[in-house]
């Protein structure tokens, strides 16, 4: 293997070696994506690239981040910032859009509130510019600044993320319970029956299960 990707790599460079000659020994400046595929290393399909953007945004604060924040950490930060970048959201009294930044948390060092912030961009801000105080600190309050986010992606749907509100993971929750206990009941109902009944046995309980399902689904 390590010397057919040798073998790869030697014939690349000498083709780019054999186009510098073609074109007076100048530089290629002009690339395709014929240039970048070696033997065997296609370049990525652009649907497959897609589909990997795809995100899901749970709009609550989960287990997880409730150390996370509190610890002041580049490890942390990172994993603060996988969840929060980029997502937009509307300050209600101001009607400004604010981005989070997707290159820093903001760690707030008082006491009653010690912990990391969502760093939220204006519209205006200049990330080139040092100076630039269009921004402000969201502290990650389930309802505030996750009911604002989720508010603001129902008015503005992105296809490329999915935003689960709390409401929506309890109900699921919830409708998980009632098929877990369904189903528990009728696994113990078959164990008090008669084992000789056989295929009829299987039959009726095959039935009940399928009643658990529709009226679950009707449900819904």
């Amino acid at each position: 293997m390590q010397g057919t990707i040798f073998g790869a790599s030697c014939a690349a460079r000498a083709r780019l070696r054999a186009e510098c000659t073609d074109t007076g020994g100048s530089l290629k400046t002009s690339w395709d994506d014929d240039d970048f595929a070696d033997p065997g290393l296609d370049v990525l399909n652009k649907g497959r690239s897609a589909e990997r953007k795809k995100r899901i945004f749970r709009a609550w604060l989960e287990a997880w981040e409730t150390e996370v924040i509190k610890k002041q950490d580049p490890v942390n930060e990172a994993k603060l910032l996988q969840k929060y970048g980029g997502l937009m959201w509307l300050d209600p009294d101001t009607d400004k859009k604010f981005m989070a930044s997707r290159e820093v948390m903001h760690w707030n060092p008082m006491r009653d509130c010690r912990g990391y912030c969502v760093k939220g961009l204006q519209d205006a801000f200049d990330p080139d510019d040092p100076k630039d105080d269009r921004w402000e600190p969201w502290i990650l309050d389930p309802n505030l600044l996750h009911t604002l986010i989720v508010q603001y992606y129902v008015s503005h749907p992105d296809k490329n993320l999915t935003v689960v509100s709390s409401e929506e993971n309890d109900s699921a929750k919830s409708r998980r319970k009632t098929e877990v206990e369904n189903y528990e009941k009728v696994m113990a109902k078959q164990k008090g029956k008669n084992k000789g009944n056989g295929k009829g046995q299987t039959v009726r309980l095959k039935k009940e299960l399928l009643g658990t399902q529709e009226s679950s689904d009707e449900e819904d």
